[in-house]
């Protein structure tokens, strides 16, 4: 009867064990790998390339991860260094152009990541690639003319791209703006005014290049949802600014025929608000030329799809769990549970009763 009661103890506490079994059973997935690799404003315009992503792990002992840019059609690289996967196989990587180069500038339309020795004494990329993802040359032309040099039909490589023209147009058209708020006279007001109502509506002016972005916007046919999102978004902050913009003229133009001085900066403060809305974007999430700019930025996202690395040779990888329910340890203790509770179940049954006994 000991024995008996003792095999059905076991089974259960075998049983119990199961789900601990299963969760060691499952190893993390060199595929699970995902996120982006974006650029952005550090120092200056586009200098920076930031690397997130999620569900990376160690190539193993003795490597390590590399990220490079690099330019197709030259041939040029840059390494971004090297990046650590944390405990959650997540890496957040930052690297910034030593001398401040705009990364779309340098033609850099490819990023890959090696799998490196530690130490590694050798300044190029091992052959030994873990991932690798080209921006479409389309993709890349409309980012470019965006934030970093103006579209056809001048395409002047000197000139700033029209989310950074516009950056800068607003914010001479508020230093003006400021000016006349602190005017003494009318008359000085009104120069200053008048000064923001040609930059607004000339010919080469705010609204104009603020069309022009939407033209731009409108080029890109892809097919991506990072790149369609990201569009959108520009699309949808360029508007705001107009918007804002229109409505800073509207009462500029007011102030042109006031006769006296405290009503026209009752109005000179209103365009204010009006022109830092239309750069900066307002409260509650209504972006402007700065948040259209930021998603220029990100129509040449560099995807990162699901990867594999190459399967260190030590130790060996853990056992596939994921076409079934349990791992194979998990089931090997399943099929222990179950017979030593059979088992002790018919020892239970067979045992000698008290009638017997008599």
């Amino acid at each position: 009867m000991f024995k008996a009661r003792a095999l059905i103890i076991l089974g259960f506490i075998l049983l119990l064990s199961l789900p601990l079994a299963a969760v060691q059973g499952a190893g993390h997935s060199l595929a699970e790998a995902k996120g982006s690799i974006t650029v952005s404003d550090y120092m200056a315009f586009s200098d920076r390339v930031t690397f997130d992503i999620q569900g990376a792990v160690s190539p193993g002992a003795g490597k390590t991860l590399e990220g490079w840019l690099v330019a197709s059609e030259s041939g040029d690289r840059v390494s971004a260094g090297v990046m650590t996967a944390g405990p959650r196989g997540n890496i957040r990587h930052s690297w910034n152009s030593p001398g401040g180069e705009n990364l779309f500038e340098q033609g850099y339309d490819t990023v890959i990541i090696t799998v490196e020795p530690s130490p590694d004494t050798n300044a190029a990329p091992s052959d030994e690639v873990a991932y690798s993802y080209t921006i479409p040359g389309h993709t890349l032309t409309v980012a470019r003319h965006l934030v970093s040099h103006g579209p056809p039909p001048d395409n002047d490589p000197e000139a700033p791209g029209l989310l950074t023209l516009l950056q800068d147009e607003l914010s001479a058209a508020l230093a003006l703006a400021r000016t006349a708020k602190n005017a003494d006279t009318l008359e000085s007001m009104k120069t200053s005014v008048q000064q923001i109502v040609d930059m607004i509506e000339g010919d080469e002016g705010i609204l104009r290049h603020e069309t022009e972005v939407h033209t731009e916007a409108l080029r890109e046919r892809s097919n991506d949802p990072v790149v369609l999102a990201n569009l959108d978004l520009v699309h949808a902050y360029e508007t705001n600014a107009e918007t804002w913009t229109l409505e800073a003229l509207d009462h500029a133009k007011v102030i042109l025929e006031e006769t006296r001085l405290d009503i026209a900066k009752i109005f000179i403060n209103i365009v204010i608000g009006n022109l830092e809305a239309a750069r900066n974007g307002a409260m509650g999430g209504k972006g402007g030329i700065k948040q259209a700019y930021q998603a220029a930025q990100k129509i040449a996202t560099f995807s990162v799809p699901a990867y594999a690395l190459p399967t260190p040779p030590a130790p060996p990888p853990p056992p596939d769990t994921g076409d079934t329910p349990f791992s194979t340890l998990a089931q090997a203790t399943l099929l222990i549970a179950l017979a030593t509770l059979g088992l002790g179940a018919l020892l239970y049954w067979k045992r000698p009763s008290a009638a017997d006994g008599a």
